[in-house]
């Protein structure tokens, strides 16, 4: 029987990436790797399930957190007026 090999964190989001990017297919980025197929994509679910945990992708979460922070420098009169609107926009993006 074939013994299990293991894979580095690194190593498995580089293969995911270049199937993402490379506009190859999975079966060529899985020959070229030394990998299964059934590997790759098992590795492809598992980072597509982990994004989709994240609502709002780490581009997104820069978005928000900018405007939190022109949230904070605004007078207080506009704060409640700016929470709705923020809000209103992170829950567009979401």
């Amino acid at each position: 029987m074939a013994r299990q090999r293991r894979f580095m964190k690194e190593f498995r989001a580089a293969a995911v990436r270049l199937v993402q990017t490379s506009g190859r297919t999975q079966r060529a980025v899985a020959e070229d790797l030394g990998i299964g197929l059934s590997t790759l994509v098992r590795w492809i679910g598992r980072s597509r399930d982990r994004r989709s945990g994240d609502p709002c992708g780490s581009e997104q979460a820069d978005v928000v957190a900018g405007l939190k922070r022109l949230q904070s420098r605004r007078p207080p009169a506009m704060s409640a007026a700016s929470t709705t609107l923020s809000g209103a926009i992170q829950r567009s993006i979401s």
